[in-house]
């Protein structure tokens, strides 16, 4: 799978992106929030460098197409036939850049023409970036535990 967007292409991890991908998500100041950090390189190439799996899960990169970087990450697992989970993290130094919320809707858009009805996003009750930046993609609130919360975007074309 390789979605392209204006300034950005997603695909699949290789060799070359264990290091930045090990970069950014090592850094546990900015990395509070995600579960995978702190994992070995071996850890990191047996997860990112497997064949791409929706019903196992599988992360693609995040690559700023301009000078062929990975700056970023999304998980996706089907949960079902219809329904979609999604995780993003990105490298601090292209935070707030509009790099995630390009890379979000362009596989959004990718997710529902390809029959997926409902995509969800959980995060932890106290990241509030991450809640500001599901409820700016059109995601809502379905569901609050102690520590989660889970937003869905429904595909408005289905849900006619």
């Amino acid at each position: 799978m390789v979605i392209e967007t204006e300034r950005l292409r997603l695909r699949k991890f290789t060799e070359t992106d264990i290091t930045p991908f090990m970069e950014y998500h090592n850094d546990l100041s900015w990395m509070q929030f995600q579960n995978f950090k702190g994992k070995s390189r071996a850890v990191c190439r047996k997860k990112l460098l497997k064949p791409f799996d929706l019903e196992e899960g599988s992360q693609v990169v995040v690559e700023l197409k301009e000078k062929a970087l990975l700056i970023g990450d999304v998980f996706l697992k089907k949960e079902d036939n219809q329904t979609l989970m999604i995780g993003y993290s990105i490298n601090s130094t292209y935070q707030r850049m509009g790099y995630m919320s390009e890379a979000v809707r362009a596989l959004i858009q990718y997710a529902f023409s390809q029959g997926i009805d409902i995509i969800l996003a959980c995060t932890d009750p106290l990241n509030e970036k991450s809640i500001h930046f599901l409820r700016k993609l059109g995601f809502s609130l379905v569901q609050e535990e102690k520590d989660n919360l889970t937003f869905q975007r429904v595909n408005k074309d289905e849900a006619k």
